[in-house]
């Protein structure tokens, strides 16, 4: 989940199970205690970064001491779009997850090779003759 944020976390709207109906879905239960640690770091970290932020105008900034605590904490599902794909091409598996919201994604698709060549070579070729024609046209003025 983390590879494919962020997330516009002002349009979530109240998790259901309705919202669900039909579809092929996977719900993951998180056990609070062991994400806890994770939760806090990565608040801790989103903290930080939004007060260095806002200190502008300085050529530097040296922190001596920080205690962020992260407090008053409340647990809730929530449905993300996120969608997982996993599907098979020559023999192997290939995985992929993509944000709903922002396209971004993640994994490694397939590559071929000699289709990768010939682009490479079809763009050195264009640019080959686009460089020609320049220098012709301007050794004819």
């Amino acid at each position: 989940m983390e590879a494919v944020e962020p997330f516009n976390y002002n349009e979530v709207r109240p998790f259901a199970m309705q919202y669900l109906s039909g579809f092929y879905a996977e719900k993951y239960d998180m056990d609070y205690a062991a994400m806890f640690p994770r939760i806090q770091k990565r608040a801790t970290q989103a903290s930080d970064a939004l007060l260095r932020s806002s200190m502008k105008g300085y050529d530097s900034i040296s922190v001596t001491r920080s205690d962020i605590k992260v407090m008053n904490t409340h647990w809730d599902y929530m449905l993300l779009p996120v969608w997982f794909m996993t599907y098979q091409y020559a023999g192997k598996i290939y995985e992929f997850a993509i944000n709903g919201q922002s396209g971004k994604f993640v994994g490694n698709p397939p590559i071929s090779k000699g289709k990768t060549a010939a682009f490479c070579a079809g763009l050195f070729l264009l640019t080959a003759i686009i460089t020609f024609f320049v220098f012709v046209f301007l050794n004819s003025q």
